[in-house]
């Protein structure tokens, strides 16, 4: 009979060959994200392989995706629910079998009462809580808990076909599935029973993709984890919103899906090349203040390798062409110093052919293009550097340049008459080059987009044909809808007048504006209107959750959101504190790994353990035990009065 370390190897070797032994068990790249160093512990546990991405805690139900297998192969004994070749009966005679099939997929053939509109097990005991999975699996493993699950037939799109009666009247726990479709599937069931059932709640799995994970990995009923739905508008695809009855924007998607692009990452290529393509003095009309530039930042994030500097450049197929249909080509350049931004568009003297020299501008337009923060880092790091300050002047399309006495060494760009736009790949990790500039306004200067795409088709779609874009004639000033100018008058009366107003949201509607401004221009038209806004708004929604992320970490969105507000001064103590108290849970780890270490056994008593650790660190040593446990290095047991704690993996 296979182990279920043979299992997890073989796969593991099947996607990357140069797996090798390290310690007890293997070190390999790690399949849940786009590894390049091989990150991926896997090490024989008690009655399950133990699995440790170190770059980034990868869940193991993302790991298990990746290699093509179950969270269930993990494991050394399955329960019989985990079975991959299952039959399920219904009450009105529908037959359902679930067959296994190559890399860890699976298909539902149906037979017998094919029109039944039953659910699956809705035999319940009187006041019992009803659990809705999506599934019968996840109904099988709720039973062997004790609790009372049911499920619909025919996939997540079809559960507004049968008949949710049996479950008025009843409290109602939705599970909803870590995926698009489980969070559809959730919302229609809750739209369905909220009018009939006591209460509705929607919650998640602790751990892996469903309930069935959640409870292999040992978790509880009252450890799923609350989930908020969104709204209707908000619960449909972001994407099929930006890019519905938007030819530009439906081509740039369909491009990048079709050359394994992130779809959002291009989407904000496609935004910056159409404000790079409009001529410098085309400006935003003073709603507040002076008229505004349309140069646009955008921060392209994703970890080492994820394709941050994939989307630059990747419209091939997308072409914009001036009001007298010649191509427009703008000059991409690597960022240098704020001397040398101001210098890309300083005038030159320039002999004509009549011999007479005049001063011209030569280039008006220019995309700056930074792959990796780390050179932005390294250009702010240098002493009297004006890189930042210099940025954010070119994003308000103000003066460029220093007035110095020298006329060798003085060069100055007048306001508005330069184009210019930049990216900025970012690594989450290193997000705080700009974030920490927050004071200077320099984050929310930027609309960031993730690189990834995690909805992509496995099969990569056939490439659209070429798509063009024909600039109109532009006056000095685009033109904006009288309810666009409403909105962001309130927003700065509101700023104006002491309201609360996230700092990090200080140029969150110019930012706003200039995306609806780009849509607008990829239409080929001059006005921008309620539509154009509401499209924005969606894309600055993607950009707000990105730059979280960035703050803290995918899988704590809700504390990356208050982490994010953190950057205001009132709450930076706070969240100092929070990040040495982690350092030292970290610390505190380590010296329990050694001690342990160190017994030929293994395990200690947990009280001698805490006995050898410095006075200081002791208040952190029942967290720094918690995390050991949940991440499986080591495992706790009970004899007599005392508990021991043992050391699993090195």
């Amino acid at each position: 009979m296979t182990s279920a370390m043979d299992r997890v190897l073989e796969a593991l070797r099947q996607y990357d060959p140069n797996t090798k032994a390290h310690g007890n068990g293997y070190r390999a790249l790690c399949p849940a994200h786009n590894d390049h160093d091989p990150s991926l512990d896997v090490d024989p546990g008690i009655d399950r392989v133990l699995v440790t991405c170190r770059s980034r805690r990868c869940d193991i139900a993302e790991i298990a995706k990746g290699l093509g297998l179950r969270v269930a192969d993990f494991f050394e004994t399955q329960p019989d629910w985990a079975n991959p070749r299952r039959g399920y009966s219904y009450p009105d005679g529908r037959m359902v079998d679930r067959i296994p099939r190559p890399g860890g997929k699976k298909s539902f053939p149906q037979r017998g009462n094919l029109t039944g509109t039953s659910l699956f097990r809705i035999s319940f005991p009187d006041n019992a809580t009803a659990f809705v999975c999506e599934g019968e699996k996840d109904v099988e493993a709720a039973e062997s808990i004790g609790l009372a699950a049911t499920t619909s037939a025919q996939g997540a799109g079809s559960a507004h076909k049968f008949d949710w009666s049996p479950l008025a009247g009843r409290e109602v726990v939705i599970v909803a599935h870590r995926d698009t479709g489980g969070r559809k599937y959730a919302r229609t069931v809750r739209d369905l029973l909220t009018p009939i059932a006591t209460s509705v709640r929607v919650v998640q799995a602790a751990e892996g993709n469903d309930l069935a994970d959640h409870i292999l990995m040992g978790h509880s009923a009252e450890e799923l984890q609350p989930f908020e739905l969104l709204d209707e508008d908000e619960a449909q695809d972001p994407l099929d919103l930006v890019t519905k009855d938007h030819a530009a924007l439906t081509h740039i998607v369909a491009y990048a899906r079709a050359r394994r692009i992130g779809p959002w990452a291009a989407i904000g290529e496609g935004l910056k090349l159409a404000i790079a393509a409009t001529e410098p003095h085309v400006k935003l009309p003073a709603i507040v203040g002076k008229p505004a530039s349309l140069n646009l930042f955008i921060a392209n994030t994703a970890v080492s390798g994820g394709g941050k500097g994939i989307a630059s450049g990747a419209l091939a197929g997308l072409t914009i062409l001036d009001p007298k249909g010649f191509p427009i080509a703008t000059k991409v350049l690597p960022i240098g110093s704020g001397e040398g931004i101001s210098r890309t568009f300083e005038k030159k003297t320039i002999t004509l052919d009549d011999g007479t020299e005049e001063e011209r501008q030569l280039i008006t337009r220019a995309i700056f293009d930074c792959a990796e923060i780390d050179t932005l880092a390294a250009l702010k790091g240098r002493q009297g550097a004006t890189v930042m300050p210099e940025l954010r002047k070119v994003y308000s399309g103000e003066q460029l340049g220093f007035a110095n006495s020298g006329a060798a060494t003085r060069n100055t760009v007048d306001a508005h008459s330069y184009r210019a736009c930049l990216t900025v790949g970012v690594q989450p990790k290193k997000a705080h080059i700009l974030l920490n500039d927050v004071d200077g306004g320099t984050p929310q200067r930027f609309v960031w987009l993730p690189t990834l795409d995690p909805d992509a088709p496995e099969v990569a779609p056939e490439a659209p044909k070429p798509h063009t874009v024909r600039l109109p004639m532009y006056g000095n000033e685009m033109t904006v809808a009288q309810e666009i100018r409403s909105e962001i008058d309130t927003f700065h009366w509101t700023k104006l007048t002491g309201g609360d107003v996230d700092p990090l949201d200080g140029h969150k509607y110019l930012t706003r504006l200039k995306v609806a401004a780009a849509i607008t221009i990829l239409d080929g038209r001059t006005a921008i209107g309620i539509n154009e806004w509401n499209r924005a708004d969606i894309i600055m929604k993607v950009s707000d959750r990105t730059r979280a992320d960035c703050i803290g970490t995918a899988k704590k969105s809700a504390k990356a959101a208050n982490l994010a507000r953190a950057y205001d001064a009132a709450d930076r103590e706070a969240i100092i504190e929070t990040d040495r108290d982690n350092r030292a849970v970290t610390r505190v780890e380590k010296l329990i790994v050694r001690h342990l270490t160190s017994e030929a056994t293994r395990e200690m008593p947990r009280g001698e353990v805490r006995k050898k650790l410095p006075s200081r660190d002791r208040e952190h040593f029942d967290t720094a035990v918690l995390n050991l446990i949940n991440d499986g290095t080591i495992t706790k047991r009970t004899e007599g009065a005392t508990e021991y704690i043992t050391l699993q993996q090195t």
